[in-house]
């Protein structure tokens, strides 16, 4: 997950923060700061041979990384039941003849067609506003760019994907990657 973000755009300091902000409210904050933030350096090359490390593409999460019990992570099409896809692409707005063939797609093995075919439904139009769909269906960063490119171009901004910005407050933090928010907010009891 943390390589996918960095892949987004997210920095490391955003990264840290939001990781922060979400894992002390389970553990204490020496706990993270040892077991955590060290990982989030290093795949930032900050930290141990500091190599630059990306996001894995679909053929390795397809192939490679099954997700263990309670774990989510993978690839949906391939690890995912077909009744819980089918929830998730209704939830998503897909109707029940693109589920079906998504579903089908999968019941094949063929997780990257299924991908494709999940962003053209999620995406219609794309082509017409020209949004670059190269590396779909590939990777998962790839799917993530074209998704913002398709809602700028929507909105009205061309096809080039928004920048990044972060904005942390001791009652609150929110880190916006391309437009998309992760927020997280704390209460004073």
């Amino acid at each position: 997950y943390g390589l996918f973000l960095k892949g987004a755009g997210v920095s490391m300091e955003d990264q840290l923060a939001l990781f922060e902000h979400e894992f002390t409210k389970v553990m204490a904050h020496d706990k993270f700061t040892k077991e955590y933030a060290y990982d989030i350096r290093h795949r930032y090359g900050q930290e141990g041979k500091r190599a630059d490390y990306t996001a894995y593409g679909c053929f390795k999460l397809i192939m490679d990384f099954a997700p263990g019990p309670g774990e989510a992570h993978g690839c949906p099409f391939k690890y995912l039941a077909p009744t819980t896809l089918a929830t998730l692409l209704a939830k998503s707005g897909i109707d029940a003849p693109g589920q079906n063939a998504i579903i089908q797609q999968t019941k094949s093995n063929n997780f990257q067609v299924a991908c494709q075919l999940h962003f053209d439904l999620a995406h219609p139009g794309a082509a017409d506003l020209a949004v670059d769909q190269n590396g779909v269906g590939n990777h998962p960063n790839a799917w993530f760019r074209s998704s913002r490119r398709y809602f700028n171009a929507k909105a009205g901004g061309g096809t080039q994907g928004p920048t990044t910005t972060t904005t942390t407050t001791q009652s609150s933090s929110t880190t916006t990657a391309n437009n998309i928010s992760f927020s997280s907010s704390s209460s004073s009891s």
